[in-house]
């Protein structure tokens, strides 16, 4: 959905939303800049749809502290019935200094503190928070010293809402696949991601953020998107601090990037426009006919395919004798192959044994955060052993 442009309600937005939900999508993302914000349109939303997921991309860091964060996310996730997914950025210095009135500061810091503290909400925890960039309770200059440690008042329906961070460095994309549970990327090239941006862990979501632009007139598609690439790549900050261009030359794009610059910063916007390059647009976008984007659309299946071969590599990979389960399977040797599977790994993704062992075993599971376990089995016994341990 993103947001609202100049002159427009962010309710014209909600027909789209509802028409996706009708069609089978999965959410429906809203986004805030300095106008609308995104929290009001996904109330709105979530409160004329069923089954969509609503999503915030982003709820700007700056703009809410982290506890009240925490309690607008958990009454929308307690209103839509577990709907929501919430997606947290720091947006860049501009707008967290000339808007919000903050000091840009240290962004990963600030961030990592500020999703231990909403997890802290979230796990009706009595929050105390001693860090570089939030206290809490607050005792500094000003304070009368009367706070109190707090608990979260209301009942979350859930412990552990999805937050997803967007992130354009490879420090603050790391860090993400370290402490969020999914990644919103803008302008995300499914051929370049993994090579600037390594390979995130196991279960882990990537969710771009991608323009689609259907027309059989390929050329009239990216012309059409050239402004806003060019608004970002040139003029979304100041040289030297923009992280769309350094993001664009991290996939090649170093000289084109900086002529897209020094032209925007320079007044010749139109100029800018015109040095977007096509093959940018083609890497980073969907436009032209739909056969066109349906051939597009295979590179990003195989980018959502290698995060899930880059974990399962490193099941396949215990060794036998210098040789991989993977190898004798490849090279047709199922049994051998079968031999060499360990049993540490059958023990650390399945449950196997005794009633009494696998009761142990659950509470590992139970730590890991797994809130829902799907019972691939067909023994009835395994089936009534479960019910009876979590009864």
């Amino acid at each position: 959905m993103g947001y609202a442009t100049p002159g427009t309600n962010p309710t014209d937005l909600i027909a789209n939303a509802q028409e996706a939900e009708r069609l089978g999508f999965d959410s429906a993302w809203a986004a805030e800049a300095w106008g609308t914000d995104c929290v009001t349109v996904l109330s709105w939303l979530a409160a004329t749809t069923t089954t969509l997921k609503v999503g915030s991309a982003i709820m700007q860091i700056p703009g809410r502290t982290p506890a009240n964060a925490a309690m607008t996310a958990m009454t929308l996730d307690l209103m839509s019935g577990g709907r929501f997914l919430m997606g947290l950025g720091t947006s860049g210095p501009q707008v967290v200094e000339g808007w919000h009135g903050e000091p840009w500061g240290k962004p990963l810091e600030k961030t990592r503190e500020y999703v231990e503290i909403v997890r802290s909400v979230w796990r009706r925890e009595t929050v105390e928070h001693e860090g570089e960039h939030y206290a809490i309770p607050y005792r500094g200059d000003g304070s009368t010293g009367l706070g109190k440690p707090l608990r979260l008042m209301a009942r979350p329906l859930r412990a552990d809402i999805p937050i997803y961070l967007a992130a354009i460095g490879p420090k603050a994309v790391a860090q993400a696949f370290e402490i969020a549970d999914g990644w919103l990327p803008i302008y995300y090239s499914p051929e370049r991601a993994r090579e600037v941006f390594g390979s995130p862990p196991a279960g882990f979501d990537v969710a771009p953020s991608v323009q689609v632009l259907v027309d059989d007139d390929v050329q009239a598609c990216r012309d059409a998107l050239k402004p806003m690439f060019a608004l970002y790549v040139g003029g979304m900050g100041a040289r030297g601090k923009n992280f769309y261009n350094s993001l664009v030359s991290r996939y090649g794009y170093e000289s084109e990037a900086r002529t897209i610059q020094d032209l925007y910063l320079d007044g010749k916007q139109r100029e800018a426009i015109a040095a977007v390059p096509d093959a940018l647009i083609d890497e980073v976008a969907l436009v032209g006919s739909k056969e066109r984007i349906a051939d597009r659309l295979a590179a990003w299946r195989e980018s959502a395919r290698w995060l899930w071969d880059e974990w399962r590599e490193d099941l396949w990979a215990q060794e036998i004798n210098g040789r991989t389960s993977q190898d004798l399977c490849l090279e047709g040797k199922q049994g051998e192959a079968i031999a060499a599977v360990p049993d540490a790994l059958i023990d650390e993704v399945a449950l196997v044994g005794s009633k009494e062992r696998i009761a142990d075993r659950l509470a590992a599971w139970r730590e890991s955060g797994a809130t829902t376990l799907l019972c691939a089995t067909p023994q009835v016994e395994a089936l009534r052993v479960l019910a009876e341990l979590e009864a």
